[in-house]
């Protein structure tokens, strides 16, 4: 379980961080380690990402500027109801935030803002299921948008199946009730996606607030015949928060993000990439309770290594790993009058997990062992 921080009795350099509070929490009372560092992210990303944030926003303003209001509320229902990005099916909402300077937006509008839109074009372009009816474009407007936004998106989109064949979790949860003779099911229980907690809490954790959608816990916990635990248990033994899986809509928008920026040069190469997908997703999945920060790393590096690579199979990454890789992104991501201490908070972050084995692995931990 995820441990609050003492507000009153930190270090330096965490008095430093939790000086940046909200204003409905200026304090950050109650507010855990990663609460703090996903907040600090946003509000202060690094300068030289600012241009690739501009250009995303610009990019985007001018794929919609002819589209008819019609079509853009269709685009609106690709989503979650209920995005952290706001516009919820607010056609105006969304011509008024595109139609602004970035420089005169918030960071931390302007990135939930870009990570809502780049996840409507792209659950668009896959007609992903939890979207709002019709998947499919019916009307001429509709049909215009997906052909000019969602079609040529989708040729960098990664099939989610590809994920789904290297965290095999997944593609249990994405069966039902398909073949598992590999897996041995064990637990079921409906769990707040806003709660981070172990195992022994799940009974508490039923009393949820209303406005949290319930997620269902992976039900297995070792691979079947084996003593190889999955990627979701792994997790909870090693100290990491976990709300369901590993992130399959983060591997996706990374394809829409890099369709977005395929004439910029800023995108040569994975570490680019890597650097702006975290800043877009990682905090944005975080403080919307879709993803904890592991879930959605592992996510990310599934798209750069099959996508960057031309891999269709790697070793994944344990969950310590995909912690480790996160945070790394995170200290590069963040500005640089923070840096040192961003990176303080992270070490401190990654000491509270425990190194479990056995788990198939490539990467190692050298960063913050």
């Amino acid at each position: 379980m995820v441990k609050e921080m003492n507000i009153h009795n930190q270090d330096s350099y965490k008095e430093k961080i939790l000086s940046l509070g909200s204003s409905a929490n200026p304090e950050n009372q109650h507010c855990s380690e990663e609460d703090v560092l996903m907040r600090t992210i946003m509000r202060h990303p690094d300068r030289d990402l600012e241009p690739q944030l501009d250009e995303l926003h610009s990019r985007i303003g001018d794929l919609l500027e002819d589209q008819s209001d019609e079509a853009l509320l269709w685009l609106l229902g690709g989503g979650s109801p209920n995005p952290r990005g706001g516009f919820q099916n607010d056609v105006l909402a969304l011509k008024k935030f595109l139609a602004k300077n970035p420089s005169e937006i918030g960071s931390s509008r302007l990135i939930s803002g870009l990570e809502t839109l780049i996840t409507n074009i792209s659950y668009r372009a896959i007609k992903a299921q939890n979207s709002s009816q019709p998947l499919e474009p019916e009307t001429d407007d509709q049909k215009k948008l997906f052909d000019s936004l969602c079609l040529p998106a989708k040729e960098w989109i990664l099939k989610q199946s590809d994920i789904n064949r290297i965290y095999l979790d997944r593609k249990f949860s994405q069966s039902h009730q398909g073949d598992v003779s590999g897996i041995l099911p064990e637990i079921r229980e409906d769990l707040s996606e806003g709660s981070d907690i172990d195992l022994d809490d799940f009974q508490e954790s039923l009393q949820k607030p209303s406005n949290f959608l319930g997620k269902t816990f992976p039900s297995f916990m070792r691979y079947k015949n084996t003593f190889i635990s999955t990627w979701a248990h792994s997790a909870q033994q090693s100290n990491i928060p976990i709300r369901l899986l590993v992130s399959s809509s983060a591997s996706i928008c990374a394809g829409t993000v890099c369709w977005l920026l395929s004439e910029s040069k800023e995108l040569s190469n994975s570490e680019n990439i890597n650097s702006l997908c975290a800043l877009l997703f990682i905090p944005t999945y975080y403080r919307a309770h879709y993803h904890t920060i592991a879930e959605t790393a592992a996510g990310i590096y599934h798209y750069t290594v099959c996508k960057g690579n031309n891999q269709t199979f790697y070793l994944p990454l344990s969950p310590q790993e995909s912690l480790s890789f996160a945070l790394r992104m995170l200290i590069r991501v963040v500005d640089r009058d923070l840096r040192s201490d961003v990176e303080k908070l992270c070490v401190d972050i990654f000491k509270k997990t425990k190194t479990i084995r056995p788990y198939l692995a490539n990467v190692g931990l050298d960063v913050f062992c």
